[in-house]
């Protein structure tokens, strides 16, 4: 009887086991979710989720690829999950992917393992550059400034840039970035070597190593690349790979630099530099031999098409899917070729020129990729691949593509046969240029050999009708970099409209045509109209297309545009000039530059450049239109830009033109016309506030405390800064040790032009001030010129709220502010100013006054210190306002809430709160600054303090933060503060970004229901606060909590997702009938079904035994 018993129980608890291991539950598990209790199970990463470009041509086959991860150091002692991923050696940057499940031996090729990966490699496949609106997940790879970074196991939060230093990046071991700043000695056979340490080896190669032998600790050992139990993999890295690893830096005067870190220096020379000490110096210069060696005969390109390797490729449309480094043409034809980018995989993208993220950011045209190759020949003995460039015949000129897959040997381009089947001429079948527009005589195409001086024109690149005149004084015969790069010594080329028709024989358009840039046509036919194209294409009609611009017309009135203005002529690179004369430039552009002070100028930049010489001149809407004979618009005659008419006739408005045109009625709604100039103005003066001197000019002595307009009638205004007199000096938008930009005082423009109410049919101009409602001392300023019937609101976009109007009482009031603080003003101690004007920011003058000559309140910390407003002082003196529902207050105003509480509050913000802030004590946009706060409030079940940054932390202590927001969080982790103390914790992100010190702590649902009264949701509370607890429905026991920001316009708890229910039912209630009934007519779950299978089957077996 005890076999029998013994083998009944064993029977059971078999076969019980076996059927309570299938779920046949209804409940849903996320297997994405469940985390195991077991601390070694999974500690590698598996990726899911984010999408991203593999390329089919790299060597790396992880599962998930795309998403472009990493993983943790791999641990002996653990367990993975298939897929997990972990690096291997340390520090290596070279990952594994799991094969299996379970416990695992050291990652290599022949265990339970693919790999490795190298982190280059993974962010090859993926594309991913860093991206500062993004947060990240721990090892997730990213490129940034050229080189490959991972996330640690904390993750990242939007903005956290990868940085040396940083413990939430680390750079790739296999990037070249990874030895700057690092010491790199020369390995030797007597060398002790510690872990962690790298080395070249041998001297001289650039191959560096890194100590991997774990616990090695001054030790010698075998060879690098021999001793493969000390060594790493090596990482090959030349002067040009480590700058372009770095991001690609120019030598920065205020660094401070270290061994190994490569520089180009001039900016734009493709000179580079590397260190071997440490310090900053000017590379190149006569004292920079102890930091500095330049990188010779390891510099980079100065020829981007190098890059193609002498291949072009096959014609791109819209629908052609592309990968990283292949080569397109477009537009077909036309000999242009661009790349695509990396991170791009088997995948549609925008046109080249259009979509700069899957495209190289220039072409290169057949002739660039030729050149860069070494002007291959075409040889009868050799097999081409597709897409490669040739000359054939030799010194022709002729270059050809390879257009089949493989070209038989001695197949001649050329050959009837061949041409258009194996070989193709590249480019345009006219690809000849005759100069700049068809009508200038030029040198030829730059090229980085050619040497150029003064005056000469070029095309670049090559084909592409753009046209660039070497304008830098002086150069004779020398190399200079490329005209898209040195805008100092290049200027381009307008090309002259009526000439270049002419000259390519007076064509008419023809919409069958495919025009390149700068081609001047005529339409309609004998109309003499003509027009200059950009980038048209086929049947993009001149007049029609914005592709394509006006550039003569025989209706052209007589008057000249900008007549207002004493124009010398259209300046050139041969002129030396005068202060005060006036250039326009580029010939035709209709934009014109007066000369600065200080002349006479020689050898000077172009007008769009030198700004030490040149400032723009705007024209005089007036002064031309008078000067042009007073002209009315006339919807027949062409007009250009800049020139003035009046309209409607006899009305005194004036309108200048934006752009050339003909047709356009001058009306306010029209983006071809800006009205100038309006008898019916208002009397009083935008601005007025301001004791304006006047509109500056170039020649005039200024004294400090002078305000002037510049440009005239643009609503900029200057103020001249202490230290004057001052004489020559440049204009205010340039010159900014002599002028500070300054704004129209809002109240003294009012109050100075009579204090007006806005009026719905008064037309306003920009700066102009207003008053509306009528009495409520509510101020606005326009925005914009030239416009009425817009009322002055917060949402309207011609009106700006004047910040110190409202509500009409004062902030900070307790404080006796003597006024806003201009430069200029002599202060005394104690005296309190604000500062900017408007900002209700204010600053106290320390002791030791008078002081003069003194800087800004946020500059000049010596004389001025900032003052908080006094809460109470600030209450009682703006009348002991009450907080009002749906009211607007600015920054520093100080309310009571609830009435005769004595609770004050005052605005987080500098700003101030808006018309739509809720409650002070319940909207977190409040702070209280007097009294005890509200109660009861939300989490009163929860007595915890308030966190600030100088609390001293403690790993699962709770505090609420920010105070009276009814935000809580629990401290999870701490370590060194910035300055190597212990115990450092930032303070909580509020805006649900990873933290990897807090985590939100919810409050203790039944306590803090109870200290708030027990109350049930109501459905017409707008507005509930953080961690608010309700019950519904009423008498149910379900208790739900707010998130932690609170709900507007909450809906039902149950209902709407922003209420969550919590945990247990904290209530007790009893069961319904309805549940009891339930629970009886329920079927037996699967665990008692199991039992009653298991005794009986166990009952019969032991039975068998028995017998």
């Amino acid at each position: 009887m005890r076999k029998l018993s013994c083998w009944l129980i064993i029977a059971v608890l078999t076969i019980h086991m076996s059927i309570y291991s299938m779920d046949y539950t209804n409940d849903e598990i996320d297997f994405e979710t469940q985390e195991s209790d077991d601390v070694s199970q999974a500690s590698g990463r598996q990726s899911s989720g984010m999408q991203g470009n593999q390329s089919s041509s790299n060597p790396c086959n992880f599962t998930g690829m795309e998403d472009g991860l990493g993983g943790p150091l791999w641990d002996s002692s653990a367990q993975y999950n298939l897929h997990d991923i972990v690096e291997w050696p340390a520090d290596s940057g070279h990952f594994w992917q799991s094969t299996t499940a379970g416990p695992t031996s050291e990652p290599n090729a022949t265990g339970k393992w693919t790999g490795p990966c190298s982190c280059e490699e993974i962010a090859e496949a993926t594309g991913f550059v860093w991206d500062s609106t993004l947060a990240y997940n721990p090892w997730q790879i990213v490129e940034y400034n050229g080189a490959i970074w991972f996330a640690q196991d904390a993750g990242t939060n939007a903005g956290d840039a990868p940085q040396s230093g940083s413990d939430l990046w680390v750079l790739c071991e296999d990037s070249c970035a990874s030895i700057v700043n690092v010491s790199t000695p020369v390995w030797e056979s007597s060398t002790l070597v510690t872990e962690g340490e790298v080395y070249e080896y041998p001297a001289n190669s650039g191959h560096f190593y890194t100590v991997v032998g774990v616990g090695m600790s001054s030790q010698t050992v075998g060879a690098p690349g021999v001793d493969l139990d000390a060594w790493g993999e090596p990482l090959d890295c030349d002067c040009k790979e480590i700058w372009a690893d770095s991001g690609e830096p120019v030598w920065d005067s205020s660094a401070n630099y270290m061994q190994n870190a490569v520089v180009e220096w001039p900016a734009g020379s493709n000179t580079l530099y590397i260190s071997y000490d440490h310090g900053n110096v000017e590379p190149g210069s006569a004292n920079s031999s102890y930091l500095w060696t330049p990188c010779n005969g390891d510099q980079p390109s100065t020829n981007p098409c190098e890059e193609y390797d002498g291949h072009g490729g096959m014609p791109w449309d819209a629908n052609t899917l592309v990968s990283a480094g292949e080569v397109y043409e477009y537009p077909p034809d036309s000999g242009m070729f661009y790349m695509v980018s990396p991170g791009i995989s088997n995948q549609v993208v925008g046109a080249p020129g259009v979509d700069a993220d899957a495209w190289s950011e220039k072409g290169c045209s057949c002739a660039d990729i030729w050149n860069a190759k070494g002007q291959p020949v075409w040889d009868a003995n050799s097999v081409y691949a597709i897409g490669v460039l040739l000359e054939h015949p030799a010194n022709s000129g002729d270059i050809w593509i390879a257009i089949a897959p493989s070209t038989t040997a001695g197949v001649e381009p050329g050959e009837p046969w061949a041409d258009g089947n194996e070989w193709k001429l590249c480019g345009p079948e006219d690809n000849t240029s005759s100069g700049p527009c068809g009508g200038q005589d030029y040198v030829g195409v730059w090229d980085n050999l050619s040497r150029v001086s003064t005056g000469e024109i070029y095309e670049y690149p090559a084909g592409s009708q753009n046209y660039y005149e070497v304008i830098w004084q002086g150069v004779v015969d020398q190399e200079v970099a490329s005209p898209l790069y040195d805008n100092d010594m290049w200027g381009p080329v307008d090309c002259p409209c009526e000439e270049t028709w002419e000259n390519n024989g007076q064509p008419v358009w023809d919409a069958s045509v495919t025009y390149s840039p700068n081609s001047v046509v005529e339409w309609p036919a004998g109309s003499q109209t003509l027009y200059i194209g950009d980038t048209p294409g086929p049947g993009d009609e001149p007049g029609v297309d914005p592709e394509w611009e006006l550039c003569s017309s025989p209706n052209e009135p007589s008057g000249e545009p900008c007549a207002g203005l004493n124009v010398v002529g259209v300046w050139d690179s041969s002129i030396t000039v005068t202060s005060g004369e006036v250039y326009e430039y580029p010939a035709g552009s209709q934009n014109y530059y007066e000369v600065n002070s200080g002349s006479p100028f020689m050898n000077v930049g172009a007008p769009d450049i030198d700004m030490d010489v040149w400032t723009h001149a705007y024209c005089p809407c007036e002064e031309t239109w008078v000067a042009n004979g007073q002209p009315v618009w006339d919807s027949s005659n062409m007009y250009w830009t800049n020139e003035v008419v009046e309209w409607p006739a006899n009305s005194g408005i004036l309108w200048i033109a934006l752009d050339n045109q003909a047709g356009l009625e001058p009306t306010s709604t029209s983006i071809e016309w800006e009205q100038c100039s309006d008898p019916t103005m208002p009397s009083g003066e935008p601005c007025a506030g301001l004791n304006v001197v006047g509109v500056w000019s170039t020649g005039m002595n200024v004294t400090s405390g002078d305000v002037y307009q510049y440009p005239a009638g643009s609503s900029n205004y200057y103020i001249v800064n202490p230290g004057s007199p001052f004489w020559s000096v440049s204009a205010p938008d340039i010159d900014m040790d002599v002028w500070s930009p300054i704004d129209c005082p809002c109240k003294e423009t009012w109050v100075a032009n009579g204090q007006p109410v806005w009026d719905v049919s008064t037309t306003y101009y920009q700066d102009e001030v207003v008053e509306w409602p009528a009495n409520s001392g509510v101020l606005w300023m326009a925005l914009d010129n030239y416009f009425d019937g817009s009322e002055p609101t917060l949402s309207a976009l011609d009106w700006e709220h004047c910040a110190d109007s409202y509500p009409p009482s004062n902030p900070c009031a307790g404080l006796d502010v003597v006024g806003v603080w201009y430069p200029g003003t002599n202060v005394t101690s104690g005296e309190i100013y604000e500062y900017p004007m408007g900002s209700d920011t204010y600053y106290q003058v320390n002791q030791g006054g008078p002081f003069t000559n003194v800087n800004s309140p946020d500059l000049d910390m010596d004389v001025w210190s900032p003052i908080d407003c006094p809460c109470k002082e600030t209450w009682v003196a703006n009348g002991q306002p009450v907080w009002v529902a749906g009211t607007a207050y600015p920054g520093n105003y100080v309310v009571e809430w609830p009435a005769t509480s004595g609770n004050l509050y005052m605005p987080l913000e500098t700003a101030g709160v808006s018309s739509g802030a809720g409650e002070p004590g319940v909207d977190i946009h409040w702070v209280l600054c007097d009294g005890e706060g509200p109660s009861p409030g939300p989490c009163d079940g929860l007595d915890v303090p308030v966190w600030d940054n100088t609390t001293a932390p403690v790993v699962g202590d709770i505090y609420q933060y920010p105070a009276n927001s009814g935000t809580y969080f629990e401290i999870i982790f701490i370590h060194d503060d910035l300055n190597g103390g212990p115990g450092w914790v930032a303070d909580p992100i509020m805006d649900g970004g990873a933290d990897e010190f807090w985590m939100p702590h919810t409050c203790p649902c039944k306590e803090t229901w109870e200290a708030n009264g027990n109350p049930i949701w109501d459905s017409t509370i707008s507005f509930y606060p953080g961690n608010y607890v309700v019950e519904w429905p009423a008498g149910s026991g379900n208790l739900y909590i707010t998130e932690g920001a609170g709900i507007t316009g909450a809906g039902e708890p149950g209902v709407d997702g922003h209420w969550i229910l919590c945990d247990g039912n904290e209530v007790e209630q009893e069961a319904t009938p309805d549940k009891e009934e339930t629970e009886d007519d329920s079927i037996p779950s699967i665990g008692v079904f199991g039992t009653i299978v298991a005794v009986s089957l166990g009952f019969f077996i032991a039975t068998r035994r028995e017998q």
